[in-house]
């Protein structure tokens, strides 16, 4: 409730705290090198907010890598089989 009254304002709302808020949820992040949408340091950002999320940057990928990349499926499968 808290969320969608910061979000139906026309103040800047600050998401960090809800991320961070996140920290104990097992995440995996996924960068595409090349995306116009998720900058580096945003996601350099989001590993200081949350030390505990996985990360991982695609080369010659845009904002949406496939998720079928050869480097990326083993990662895939150690962060599943980890929260199964």
């Amino acid at each position: 409730k808290a969320l969608a009254e910061q979000l139906n304002s026309n103040e800047p709302v600050d998401l960090w705290p809800f991320f961070k808020a996140l920290g104990d949820i097992p995440t995996l992040a996924i960068r595409g090198a090349l995306s116009d949408v998720l900058s580096d340091t945003v996601f350099m950002r989001m590993k200081s907010e949350n030390p505990n999320m996985e990360t991982v940057v695609l080369k010659n990928r845009g904002h949406v890598p496939l998720l079928n990349e050869p480097e990326l499926l083993p990662v895939l499968d150690k962060f599943i089989d980890r929260i199964r």
